[in-house]
């Protein structure tokens, strides 16, 4: 299988959409017999924004440090090909077509060296799926793509209610489009896609799990995501001023980076509940794994998500979430495992903090553990997955 992602984790931002490479990992260790190999190009590595030159000049010196070539073996089915090239895209130039390039080049050198390739998937329709259709013409080889674009399209793919021809193109050549929620899935359906299956995201259920934990008198609320304004974390300062007046012994954590973290820093001073927030910055996974554990319960008050990977982290680790009804989650949350309120509600969400807070013993970690691994867990996921990529071999 060859896999390209639109984006990748690299040295400088370790958790950029460490998803895709995350349930590769879990994937190839449930199939040994199968081999992943992971195109990478540099993706957002080495993207020049002609606009920001204290950036782009610092992703240039990052290229020239790492643009040498190499194959590395994270297991032994597991494979990432790396061959580096500095993204320049504005309306005077443009060099996607040398992307194109060392995607081929990737693509013939695995099978140079490993054998066949019987299948190209793409993580997002476009760049990555617009790559994947471009080797598809050449090598005659299916290609699939799993769509994680919340909400369905960006912004920028979309003109007047007219999907970009770029999108149309690639997912009417694709041999299968994967939703990762049935609210996606209708969203693709609604432009007239009809080759759509519905697999939700997986995480490894092994690494994030429940934890005894003592009891702690403060209740504390977990919160991870991309400091965005699409996450609603404005929404959430709101709801926390409400609260502090309650008198409760409550502590909010909130972890994660992005370009609205100092507004939103700086929002909680002004009010007046920075002594309740306490911003954790960027988590790895070891991090992120220790404050599911410890926290009482998980809250996001997104305004969309097409899934929303963090919950089901949370309801792995055995713990209640709180989420909006923005897409992903309404399938997610039930009544045994968490809350729901509309998007932008500051006081539906206060309520059910508190709420949380006053029947905490009303959730079952055990419970909410076992419904994950029903629904959720990789060994059920993985194999959905496996038998599509048998379908169509």
């Amino acid at each position: 299988i060859f896999i390209i992602p639109s984006i990748y984790p690299y040295n400088e931002n370790p958790s950029s959409v460490i998803f895709v490479r995350e349930q590769s990992l879990i994937f190839s260790k449930l199939y040994p017999e199968l081999n992943l190999f992971i195109n990478l190009y540099g993706q957002e590595q080495f993207k020049i924004p002609i606009s920001k030159p204290n950036i782009a000049l610092k992703r240039f010196f990052n290229y020239l440090k790492n643009n040498t070539k190499k194959v590395t073996f994270i297991n032994n089915n597991f494979i990432e090909i790396y061959n580096p090239i500095i993204q320049i895209s504005n309306k005077f130039f443009n060099n996607f077509n040398r992307i194109i390039d060392a995607t081929i080049e990737n693509y013939q050198f695995v099978e140079k060296y490993f054998g066949k390739i019987n299948l190209i998937h793409s993580h997002f329709s476009y760049p990555a799926g617009f790559l994947a259709m471009q080797l598809s013409k050449i090598f005659k080889t299916k290609f699939i793509i799993t769509e994680h674009m919340g909400p369905f399209p960006f912004p920028e793919f979309l003109k007047n209610n007219i999907l970009d021809n770029r999108i149309i193109q690639v997912l009417d050549n694709a041999n299968r489009i994967i939703a990762v929620s049935k609210y996606q899935k209708l969203q693709i359906e609604t432009f007239g896609f009809k080759n759509v299956v519905y697999i939700p995201n997986y995480i490894d259920e092994t690494i994030f799990c429940p934890l005894k934990t003592e009891n702690n008198n403060i209740f504390t609320f977990f919160t991870l995501c991309l400091m965005s304004e699409q996450k609603g974390i404005d929404t959430l300062l709101k709801a926390i001023k409400i609260i502090k007046g309650f008198n409760l012994n409550v502590k909010f954590k909130i972890g994660g980076y992005g370009p609205f973290l100092k507004k939103y820093q700086d929002y909680s001073k002004t009010l007046n509940i920075e002594n309740m927030v306490e911003w954790l910055g960027p988590l790895n996974q070891k991090q992120k794994i220790i404050e599911y554990q410890k926290c009482d319960c998980f809250v996001l008050p997104s305004r969309h998500e097409s899934f929303g990977i963090v919950y089901i982290e949370a309801l792995a680790c055995g713990k209640p979430i709180i989420a909006t009804k923005c897409g992903g989650p309404e399938e997610i949350v039930n009544n045994s495992n968490g809350i729901l309120i509309e998007i932008d509600d500051v006081k539906g969400l206060a309520d059910a903090l508190k709420t949380m807070i006053l029947n905490k013993n009303n959730f079952n970690s055990e419970i909410i553990r076992q419904d994950f691994l029903e629904r959720y867990s990789s060994k059920i996921i993985c194999k959905k997955l496996f038998n599509l990529y048998k379908s169509l071999n």
